[in-house]
């Protein structure tokens, strides 16, 4: 019987992984299937725990010690605007970039993040004037507003820039990068189809983000 694999993962990673993924699996296992399933506010620890899923990707801290772990990529913000936006036309800097008004983006409603740590160390706060649960609520809109929305890099590939008269630039901030790993339960650890389909996760990785620091 082929195997049915259920991943959790957010909207970014599905569109970005999720048809090589299903390709590379469907190599070796041409009947075998995948079932993304959204983030919810539950731990991942616990599906992994319940064997309700198969693994988990995403870039949470909240898991439990035993999740076995393994990095997949890591990544950087960037900040969105639209094309001829006033932040663009001096040089950046902390107190620069602390001038106009931010969205941010949290599934679960929450404004504040790393940017706002760094910024407090200038003795700085941003203003943000709107949280929205995903990237993609707000992107086509931005070539209409002031606004400034930051945006991971994985995105920024995938968004057609010229055509919806955006812009990017890079927050002069040192940033944690954002690390994105595959997550499993250790009673998985030595079942030959999970690591075959850990393995195969993880070189569709490597390939679909070669320009960014992988881990091996």
């Amino acid at each position: 019987m082929a195997p049915t694999f259920t991943i959790r993962a957010n909207d970014l990673i599905i569109a970005a992984i999720g048809l090589p993924l299903l390709r590379a699996l469907r190599h070796d296992c041409p009947q075998c299937d995948i079932i993304f399933a959204p983030e919810v506010d539950d731990p991942a620890s616990d599906p992994l725990r319940h064997n309700s899923i198969d693994l988990y990707i995403g870039a949470t801290d909240a898991l439990k010690p035993e999740i076995r772990r393994q990095t997949l990529f890591r990544d950087r913000m960037y900040g969105l605007v639209r094309k001829g936006h006033p932040i663009l036309d001096q040089p950046l800097t902390p107190d620069s970039m602390v001038q106009y008004d931010y969205i941010s983006v949290s599934r679960r409603g929450r404004a504040r993040g790393p940017i706002d740590w760094a910024l407090r160390d200038y003795g700085l706060t941003r203003r943000i004037t709107m949280v929205v649960p995903n990237y993609h609520a707000m992107i086509e809109t931005m070539a209409k507003t002031d606004l400034v929305l930051a945006i991971p890099g994985m995105v920024l590939e995938n968004i057609s820039m010229d055509r919806l008269g955006l812009a990017s630039f890079e927050f002069p901030l040192a940033l944690p990068f954002i690390e994105a790993f595959q997550a499993w339960h250790p009673r998985r650890d030595t079942d030959p189809v999970h690591r075959w389909l850990r393995e195969t996760l993880f070189r569709v990785t490597r390939h679909v983000f070669a320009d960014r620091t992988l881990v091996s």
